[in-house]
């Protein structure tokens, strides 16, 4: 579970990188593209939640397209599979598998490269990308999508969890303890203990909550978390 939430939060740059590593993938717009061989080696202990089943899934010419979140939940079976296989071929474990070792440190050097081309970006209070201040001016009568959407955005943004209650307020079906137990579950502090980030810019296009097709933003920006004024971001 560890490895699905670092995944998810990491640089898109590095997560792509990682799983080509591990699988033979392509990405394809927002989906993930692999054989279906490895999907059903990979998804074999998964398939009693029967949305896991090849059958239910999108299959092109042998390939099976599936979203990033669940890409990265088979690449946790196959972590686990490599080191399942490590042990069973070591008696007795004295150091970490060499094939791991390698592994881990071929990741830390394309890390290192990678933050060392990208600048440090922080999100920041009050630096509110257009999207965001349009749903904040009509929340009182925000759809369940933008409210999902606001929240998780003032989440990864350092805001605490009474801030954010206190900014529902202004809602006239406000309901205290369903807005505490929602934001608590988008701030990974319930249910699955998944910390849920605001969608991507290209997602928000099609759920129609971007302004002017981005045209008011930076250039080069993937998430409204990466908005922000110039002079705000940090070179490492």
């Amino acid at each position: 579970a560890r490895v699905e939430r670092l995944l998810l939060k990491e640089n898109a740059d590095v997560s792509e990188w990682l799983l080509s590593r591990l699988l033979e993938v392509r990405r394809e717009g927002e989906e993930y593209a692999l054989r279906f061989t490895d999907y059903l080696k990979l998804a074999e202990g998964l398939t009693t939640d029967i949305s896991w089943k090849l059958v239910n899934q999108k299959l092109h010419r042998g390939w099976v397209f599936i979203t990033k979140t669940r890409l990265i939940r088979l690449i946790r079976q196959k972590l686990y599979q490599l080191l399942y296989n490590s042990f069973q071929q070591t008696p007795k474990l004295t150091k970490i598998p060499q094939q791991i070792a390698e592994m881990v440190a071929d990741i830390t050097e394309e890390l290192q490269k990678i933050k060392a081309r990208a600048g440090r970006v922080t999100p920041v209070k009050g630096a509110i990308p257009p999207c965001m201040k349009t749903i904040s001016d009509r929340l009182a009568d925000a759809s369940h999508t933008e409210n999902f959407v606001y929240a998780a955005y003032l989440v990864n943004t350092g805001y605490s969890i009474e801030e954010i209650v206190d900014v529902f307020r202004k809602r006239a079906d406000f309901d205290e303890r369903i807005a505490r137990y929602q934001i608590e579950h988008i701030a990974g502090l319930r249910g699955s203990r998944v910390k849920y980030r605001p969608p991507s810019c290209s997602r928000m296009r099609e759920l129609g909550l971007c302004i002017e097709n981005g045209r008011l933003c930076p250039p080069n920006i993937h998430n409204p978390l990466q908005y922000r004024p110039r002079q705000q971001r940090q070179p490492t």
